[in-house]
């Protein structure tokens, strides 16, 4: 399902998961912002099985470091 913000699309993907008990796929733009984060948090409470991925251009074709950037990625989805 295609959406314009990624908070409600983590939503989604949260219900459709607990329903059926099944892995639900998010693939996210970029980065997860501040908004996908509070649905993400709750997914991780609530046990709901999500796989996240987040697309992202090669960081050898920029020429600076984009305002809406993660510069430790790996930190961002940790717990």
């Amino acid at each position: 399902m295609l959406a314009p913000q990624e908070a409600s699309v983590i939503a989604i993907a949260d219900a459709f998961a607990q329903a059926t008990s099944r892995p639900a796929l998010i693939n996210l733009h970029t980065t997860a912002t501040a908004n996908a984060m509070g649905n993400l948090a709750t997914a991780f409470q609530n046990k709901t099985p999500l796989i996240v991925t987040a697309g992202q251009q090669t960081r050898d074709m920029l020429l600076m470091e984009p305002w809406l950037t993660n510069v430790e990625p790996t930190m961002l989805p940790r717990p």
